[in-house]
C-alpha cells in the first residue's frame, strides 16, 4: 500500500469515527448522513486533483515550464544592475545647493503699520 493509499484509508476512517461519535451525541440521523457525504466528496476532490509538475532528479527541469536561455538572463541582469546604479548616482533632493541660498531670505514679511477698529476713548469730563 502506497503512502497516499494509507492517508485516504485514514481520513475515511476519522470521517466515519467522527459520524458515529455524532451520532452517538444525538445529532439528526440526516445531518450525520449529510456531513459524510460533504466530506467523502471532498476528500474525493483532494485525491483526483493534478499534482505539480516537479523537477526532474537527473535533468532538473520541470515539465511544461518555460525557459530562458541564458544570454536572456545576462541581458536582464545587466540591465537591472545598470538602472539601480543609475538611481544610486541621481541626488535624492531638489533642494538647491546651501551656497545658492545663503544671501536671500527664504520669507518676506511686509510689515503695514497697525490699524485699530476700536474707537477711540471718549474724553473725561473733569
Amino acid at each position: 500500500m502506497s503512502p497516499f493509499a494509507g492517508y485516504l484509508l485514514g481520513l475515511v476512517v476519522l470521517v466515519a469515527g467522527l459520524a458515529v461519535a455524532a451520532y452517538l451525541l444525538n445529532v439528526p440521523t440526516a445531518a450525520v448522513i449529510a456531513a459524510v457525504i460533504v466530506a467523502l466528496v471532498a476528500i474525493g476532490a483532494w485525491a483526483t486533483r493534478r499534482p505539480r509538475a516537479r523537477p526532474s532528479k537527473f535533468t532538473g527541469e520541470t515539465t511544461n515550464a518555460p525557459t530562458l536561455d541564458s544570454t536572456v538572463l545576462t541581458g536582464l541582469k545587466t540591465t537591472m544592475m545598470e538602472q539601480a546604479q543609475a538611481t544610486r548616482t541621481q541626488p535624492t533632493t531638489r533642494m538647491p545647493p546651501a551656497s545658492e541660498s545663503r544671501g536671500q531670505p527664504t520669507t518676506h514679511i511686509d510689515r503695514q503699520p497697525a490699524v485699530s477698529k476700536r474707537k477711540p476713548p471718549a474724553p473725561d469730563d473733569g
